[in-house]
């Protein structure tokens, strides 16, 4: 399952959920308030397992795939605090290859371990300047 939904984060903190044929001239039009925590996608043996959507007003969004009511496989997650990771999951963290950037506009793109960049990154931070080279968490 694949919902066609556009999650946006209002500045008061709420997210509202609408479609891409319901936003003109950067106005929304048929928009849901999500209000609590929502799931909307595969589920096996009473577990998100599959493709699905994850709301949690206030705190996060996660679009992709998930195994045993985990984010795993390939998804995109974005926190309230302005921080997001696209790539890869395993058991809930970040896990292979992936993008994530801070709320600055700071960027690690590359490898990941247990949630921590490990192997080779390049990161551009937001001042322009770049690192490019190997982390190793021990």
């Amino acid at each position: 399952m694949k919902d066609n939904y556009i999650y946006v984060w209002l500045k008061d903190g709420r997210i509202c959920r609408t479609t891409e044929e319901n936003i003109r001239d950067g106005y929304f039009s048929d928009v849901t308030y999500i209000e609590e925590e929502t799931y909307d996608g595969d589920i096996r043996n009473g577990k998100r397992s599959g493709h699905g959507t994850y709301v949690s007003p206030g705190r996060l969004i996660y679009i992709g795939e998930w195994l045993n009511d985990m984010p795993h496989g390939t998804g995109f997650e974005q926190k309230a605090d302005g921080t997001s990771y696209r790539g890869e999951f395993r058991e809930g963290k970040y896990w292979g290859q992936g993008t994530y950037e801070d709320a600055l506009g700071n960027v690690i793109e590359g490898s990941f371990v247990e949630g921590i960049p490990e192997g080779w990154c390049i990161t551009r931070y937001h001042n322009q300047e770049s690192y490019e080279g190997n982390y190793k968490n021990d």
